[in-house]
């Protein structure tokens, strides 16, 4: 398996989805009026029902994203470089190639964010690590194109020009910050991944990725995965058409920023009866014409509401353009601008919430992704700054979740074992040297041995 390193520099934010607005001139920017090509610049944007997690280059965030005002954004001082792994557009063993890229990294304590997408797999990596993530990844057989050529560079990203209109303490105390990134080199601590309550953010736990050892303990992620859910979400992945993005980039726009027109008006293409995509049954709840016989008839029921958040990716790099979206959503692009030769069946999303860990724990995408290869459950993987999303076969989806459940079961298991053990020591300590019938001081025995 090789491994490509593009040139560009990235950085991580996130926002709650009630600051969208304030976003939305450096958002339509950077999908369709960005002024370099595609070869020197990435976006993604994903938004699930805890948060909205955007990765773009250094530039695009410093321009265009830290100058603005925004209640409960925060952006990653630390810049990340991108792996982009040659997948030769095989999807269906993309649970094994996740497992081996991010097995070798855990044990090695690099905490990797992923990214699979209908043309590539992205490990976003920060870029301190990189000298790290390369012997490692050599040393388990991954080639690496031209990487004598990249020469990784450690200065911060440049510090923006702040507005001057006075913010609250919410917004000054989870923006970018100058003073982070003025700093000559960066630390091995992140600040921790925000955890959004009314609209501001409380930090968490995580932190020290940098320098601490991996071993068993730290490796095991079971308390995480305690916190897994399955939101109402089935989508799918599939590709632009970039040959035809004058067509359907007004509505990712809409998607993106005016998902209620959508999800109000869920007609799909054309008006008509939900484009294969609509929300099904919606039209038992239209009011017919009136007739004599319906005159006395009760009035028709409201529509069901809509589910609670929704999962949806938009990534555009220089291989095409990649969404994951429900079908609701696709149904609104001409059927000729979707790619979906390689998608798969509709998929369920398995969301944790990782607010509290991070962003320099390790072995999280392992954790789920060695136990789930090893069953031949196949998987995609988005991570986002504050959760990690696991996309699973609807069909499969059960037997996902029983094998995530026995991992945190093993581990309780394994944890209170250790908890025993330890006590029985302590037990054995405060007891103290054993006297024998004649006086004499003894050992205690252990295990039948003196």
């Amino acid at each position: 398996m090789s491994i490509t390193i593009p040139s560009f520099r990235l950085l991580l934010l996130t926002l709650p989805k009630t600051s969208l607005p304030l976003l939305a001139h450096p958002i339509l920017k950077a999908l369709h009026f960005h002024p370099s090509p595609p070869s020197d610049r990435f976006f993604s944007y994903t938004e699930n029902h805890l948060e909205v997690s955007i990765v773009a280059d250094v530039e695009t965030v410093a321009r265009d994203f830290a100058i603005i005002p925004c209640a409960g954004m925060v952006i990653c001082p630390d810049p990340f470089r991108a792996l982009q792994v040659d997948s030769n557009g095989v999807l269906g063993n993309s649970a094994e190639r996740i497992n081996e890229i991010s097995k070798p990294l855990a044990m090695a304590g690099v905490s990797i964010l992923y990214l699979s997408t209908y043309q590539t797999d992205y490990v976003f990596v920060k870029e301190r690590r990189m000298p790290l993530v390369i012997s490692t990844l050599q040393a388990s057989n991954f080639a690496f194109l031209d990487v004598e050529s990249f020469d990784f560079d450690h200065t911060p990203p440049p510090t923006p020009s702040l507005p001057d209109a006075p913010r609250t303490a919410a917004q000054s105390s989870h923006m970018y910050s100058p003073a982070w990134a003025a700093r000559p080199h960066f630390s091995d601590s992140t600040p921790p991944s925000p955890k959004h309550h009314a609209g501001a953010a409380a930090g968490g736990g995580g932190g020290g990725g940098g320098t601490q050892q991996p071993d068993d303990t730290h490796l095991r992620n079971g308390r995480f995965l305690a916190r897994k859910l399955v939101p109402q979400y089935t989508v799918r992945l599939v590709g632009l058409n970039r040959e035809y993005v004058d067509q359907w980039i007004l509505t990712v726009m809409r998607v993106i920023l005016f998902d209620d027109t959508i999800r109000r008006h869920g007609a799909g293409r054309g008006g008509g009866g939900g484009g294969g995509g609509g929300r099904t049954g919606s039209s038992a709840h239209l009011p017919s014409s009136t007739s004599s016989s319906q005159a006395n008839a009760p009035p028709p029921l409201p529509p069901p509401p809509p589910p609670q958040g929704r999962f949806f990716n938009y990534t555009a790099d220089e291989e095409g353009i990649s969404l994951v979206a429900d079908a609701e959503v696709l149904a609104q692009f001409p059927e000729h601008c979707i790619n979906s030769s390689l998608s798969r069946r509709p998929l369920k999303c398995i969301q944790v919430d990782l607010a509290d860990y991070g962003l320099d724990r390790y072995g999280i995408v392992c954790s789920m992704a060695d136990p789930l290869a090893a069953a031949e459950i196949d998987l995609l993987y988005l991570s986002t700054y504050m959760t990690a999303n696991v996309l699973v076969d609807e069909e499969d989806l059960p037997k996902a979740m029983g094998i995530l459940d026995e991992v945190v079961a093993n581990e309780k298991r394994t944890e209170d074992e250790e908890r025993a053990a330890e006590l029985e020591m302590m037990q054995h300590v405060e007891a103290g040297p054993l006297i024998s019938s004649d006086g004499a001081v003894t050992v205690a025995e252990v295990d039948g041995e003196p």
